[in-house]
């Protein structure tokens, strides 16, 4: 109908739903601030919160471990005066 009168017609396809939903490849996982826990072999649990990500909490958790500084992260004191190993 639209030929006939030498008017060329453009069709668009509708927008897909993905389009309007955020990525799930990019989901924040510790790279945010919130709330961790982190268990001891003996059963106990440590509860944490940062305002930081937690990924880089975790990790200063870890580095006082290694290098002895029990002064600086309750798991690391209770890891040096319990003798227990922490699995972060």
């Amino acid at each position: 109908m639209l030929a006939k009168y030498n008017i060329k017609s453009v069709v668009i396809p509708p927008q897909k739903i993905s389009s309007n939903m955020p990525p799930t490849k990019d989901a924040p996982g510790l790279r945010t601030p919130g709330i961790y826990k982190i268990p001891c072999e003996c059963g106990k649990v440590y509860i944490g919160q940062s305002g930081r990500s937690v990924q880089l909490r975790i990790e200063e958790h870890e580095r006082h471990i290694r290098l002895a500084q029990p002064d600086k992260s309750a798991v690391a004191e209770h890891s040096f005066n319990q003798d227990h190993i922490i699995r972060l």
